[in-house]
């Protein structure tokens, strides 16, 4: 099923018939539905889709996290980055390796600390605001 946003003349996502729509960024693409393979997957394509996975498996539960930082393109970007980086293929097997995880990317916010006092409890309290780089 397709559905279309914005009126006759808006945006179409989605299955009609043997074509699939989808928007990427501000671009609207069509494509015909892809075909079944009968052939067995190789080797490499088996580890491919094990890799895709396990990153998609770690990004989706932070779906809403990453959405504020990455915005629309939150789920290619940070496919993108953890492929690349967090994933350790050994022969036919992949694993994450936690310490290389990425959910952001770019210049850190900083902060100026207001206020910290030491409290008779043991905890710490830090009033704070954080600078925007634009």
């Amino acid at each position: 099923m397709a559905k279309l946003t914005g009126g006759i003349f808006g945006r179409i996502s989605g299955q009609l018939g043997g074509l699939v729509y989808y928007c990427s960024g501000k671009i609207q693409y069509m494509r015909s539905m892809p075909a079944k393979s009968t052939k067995a997957p190789t080797g490499k394509q088996l580890l491919q889709r094990n890799r895709f996975k396990l990153v998609s498996a770690l990004v989706k539960p932070l779906s809403e996290l990453l959405k504020m930082h990455f915005g629309g393109r939150w789920y290619s970007t940070t496919m993108k980055l953890n492929l690349k980086e967090a994933l350790v293929a050994d022969g036919a097997e992949a694993e994450i390796d936690y310490s290389k995880v990425r959910l952001s990317k770019g210049r850190l916010s900083g902060i100026h600390i207001v206020e910290s006092i030491l409290l008779k409890s043991g905890q710490l309290f830090v009033k704070w605001y954080a600078f925007r780089y634009r």
